[in-house]
């Protein structure tokens, strides 16, 4: 009931890296380009493989959460994604 005054207290609150928002458009067009280049050469399935990085970026923002305090938004890279995904492969 009291942690936010616990976390008040301490300073212990979420941080959010100078170098993330840079990291996140790099994701974008990381995988985008893979997925797309995937996609148009070797079909949907093999795409959806090729665009596993997702996992990595929900892996990698909590990892960070849970050990470092830091704060990264893998949902948005991942939705942009899918949308490469759902236009390339229909």
């Amino acid at each position: 009931m009291f942690s936010w005054l616990n976390k008040f207290s301490t300073r212990n609150f979420l941080t959010r890296p100078d170098w993330a928002p840079e990291r996140k458009w790099f994701l974008y067009s990381r995988l985008g380009l893979r997925l797309f280049f995937f996609c148009r050469a070797w079909g949907g399935v093999v795409g959806a493989l090729g665009s596993l990085g997702v996992l990595f970026a929900f892996a990698f923002s909590w990892i960070a959460f849970s050990e470092k305090h830091q704060l990264f938004d893998p949902v948005t890279p991942s939705a942009a994604v899918l949308v490469i995904y759902l236009a390339v492969s229909s």
